[in-house]
């Protein structure tokens, strides 16, 4: 494939993967937090305050999603190593940091008020892992791609 091929193919992943997360927060979660709470009586009480929590979790998620598609359009414009890409994985590497302390914070929430089952610690500790490793491989491309755009400039100036 070539590269504004496997970009259009990104981005179409990119955009399907924004709108199933906004289907998914908009109708499944809701309806999923109120079968649960009738369920489950004894913590219906956590129900606002979960869904505030992860609607507050989905946010730099999307934000992020929204500048990978602003990256996307840009590896197809064959502007692909310039410095709005690498602030934009900057933007995302620290979208992605934020997502790790807030599951983190929550985790130890859960932990206080002696709700926090093995299930949640394994997907905390999933999602913290994965956003630590996604925030630092994002830094370091961030990194690369300014010393690419910087490369790429001095080698414009030389011609």
């Amino acid at each position: 494939m070539k590269t504004s091929q496997t970009a259009r193919f990104l981005l179409g992943v990119l955009i399907a993967v924004a709108g199933i997360t906004l289907f998914l927060c908009i109708c499944i979660v809701p309806a999923f937090a109120e079968d649960c709470a009738q369920m489950f009586p004894e913590i219906s009480f956590m129900r606002i305050p979960c869904l505030i929590f992860l609607y507050i979790a989905v946010l730099p998620f999307l934000f992020a999603v929204f500048k990978a598609i602003c990256i996307c359009w840009r590896v197809i414009n064959e502007n692909a190593f310039c410095l709005e890409n690498a602030r934009a994985l900057t933007v995302i590497s620290r979208c992605a940091l934020f997502e790790m302390i807030w599951f983190l914070l929550g985790g130890i929430m859960l932990l206080i008020c002696r709700m926090l089952y093995p299930g949640f610690i394994l997907a905390g500790l999933v999602v913290i892992v994965a956003a630590a490793g996604f925030s630092t491989l994002c830094a370091v491309l961030s990194q690369l791609i300014s010393n690419a755009a910087d490369l790429q400039d001095e080698h414009n100036l030389t011609i």
